[in-house]
Order: C-alpha cells, then sequence, then structure tokens
C-alpha cells in the first residue's frame, strides 16, 4: 500500500490541473504527476456546472509515452510545477 508523503498545491495547465506527489511504497519512496479534470463554473452564474475529477497518474495521460524523454509526453510545462517544489520533492525522495 502506498503512502502519500507530500503534494503540491494545484497548477492549472490547459484545462486540466496538475500536481507533484511523493509516495512511500513497500520502504521505497518515488514521485509521479498527477492530473485531473478542473472544476468547471458558469462565469456568469457562478454556478459548479462540473465538480472537479479524481486525481489519477501521469501514466493515464492520453500522450504518455515513457520513451519520451523527460516529459514522458505530458505537458512541458510540468518543470514549472516541479522547479516551484523542487527542494521539499528532493527532500522526501531522497535524491
Amino acid at each position: 500500500m502506498k503512502t502519500q508523503l507530500f503534494s503540491s498545491e494545484p497548477m492549472r495547465i490547459g484545462l486540466k490541473e496538475w500536481r507533484v506527489v511523493v509516495y512511500e511504497e513497500q520502504g521505497g519512496r518515488f514521485t509521479d504527476y498527477e492530473w485531473r479534470y478542473s472544476e468547471y463554473i458558469n462565469r456568469q452564474s457562478g454556478q459548479v456546472i462540473e465538480e472537479a475529477s479524481e486525481w489519477k497518474s501521469m501514466r493515464y495521460w492520453p500522450d504518455y509515452n515513457s520513451n519520451d524523454g523527460m516529459f514522458a509526453g505530458c505537458p512541458r510545462t510540468l518543470r514549472r510545477l516541479y522547479e516551484k517544489h523542487r527542494k521539499q520533492v528532493e527532500y522526501l525522495a531522497g535524491h
């Protein structure tokens, strides 16, 4: 069973929200990016039309490709998200 040690605040990239997370599982620690569909709010009424969806691992991103270098087919803007939380992520992940 994996235990979440850290998750950043969500960053909106396009129509999705992304966060960087650190997990511990079977004595090892690893990082992941997770994404979800953002909450959709009607601008005129302020009414929530659609709730935000559940967080999914980057492996479930439609363009995910583990052979596609550093970004694995995910948005390159994730670099800014990582840099914003780099010290905390590296400390917790043991890098």
